[in-house]
Formats: C-alpha cells, sequence, structure tokens
C-alpha cells in the first residue's frame, strides 16, 4: 500500500492504494472521495508530473516510498466499462422487488434485497443430477427413477 495526498481544486484528501493498482480499479472510490458521480464520471490522475488517463494504467508503480502527492481531475467518461459490468450484474428484476417488498410487509423475511432474491434464485434453480463422472446437466427425467444412484449401466 502506498499512502497518497489527493488533490482536486481545493479539496485535499488522504488515502491509500495498493502499488500495482490499475486506474480502473481506483475510479469509484476516487469519485466517491471527490464526491464525483460514477460511473459517469472518470477520474484522470498526474503522479510526478505524469498524466495517467487510461484505464489500464498504473500510477503508484514507480512512485518513491512515503506520501505521494497526487493531483486528480475528472470529466465525463470516455469508455463505457463500468457500465457494461454494471449491465452484465445479475441484479434485482422489478418483480423481485416487489416480492420482497410483499414478504418483508408481511414479515415473510428479514433479509435484504440482494441476499432475498440470491436464496429465491438458488431455490428455484433446477435440481443438478450427479453421475459417475461429474454432474449431468440439463436435469432429464428420464434420467431420474427410484432405482437408486446413477451408473453407467442406467445411461447406455
Amino acid at each position: 500500500m502506498i499512502s497518497v495526498t489527493l488533490c482536486s481544486d481545493a479539496v485535499v484528501v488522504a488515502g491509500s492504494f495498493p502499488r500495482r493498482a490499475k486506474l480502473r480499479d481506483m475510479q469509484r472510490e476516487l469519485c466517491n472521495k471527490f464526491g464525483q458521480r460514477f460511473p459517469s464520471t472518470m477520474a484522470k490522475l498526474t503522479v510526478g508530473g505524469r498524466l495517467y488517463d487510461r484505464f489500464e494504467d498504473m500510477p503508484f508503480v514507480d512512485c518513491a516510498e512515503g506520501v505521494v502527492t497526487v493531483e486528480a481531475s475528472f470529466g465525463p467518461t470516455d469508455n463505457p466499462f463500468f457500465y457494461d459490468e454494471a449491465d452484465r450484474r445479475p441484479g434485482p428484476t422489478l418483480e423481485e422487488e416487489v416480492l420482497w417488498e410483499d414478504a418483508v410487509a408481511t414479515g415473510g423475511t428479514t433479509l435484504d434485497l440482494t441476499t432475498w432474491v440470491a436464496s429465491r434464485r438458488m431455490e428455484m434453480a433446477p435440481p443438478i443430477v450427479f453421475g459417475m463422472f461429474g454432474p449431468l446437466w440439463p436435469w432429464s427425467e428420464e434420467l431420474a427413477s427410484e432405482e437408486g444412484p446413477l451408473t453407467l449401466s442406467r445411461l447406455s
């Protein structure tokens, strides 16, 4: 970890980051520290007179030990990475949110929304049948019987 003093306009805040942290990994924290809107805003750092403005940049790799002074600047993002990441993250649907609110109102759950949705999805997931050599997917009613565990002879 490297200790840094972050400056942007008249605001100065202290922080620490892993020495090999990429600018991509610091975006949310930098925006939060300076009250910027994430992900629509992108932070750029100037360390030792060098501008780091690409997500793959590692601004602290070559810094000396001690506290490093960093100038932060913010502007509209030109990279859709964080929007794309948010779109791919399986968050609660509106239907699940309504069902959760009903469950909370009736005393059916005390879980937070995200945990409730995850446990509900696990309960609703189709079962995985394990064969001799690993899972058989997708589930097949033809393979299920009361004859006991699956064996190679039952599959042929």
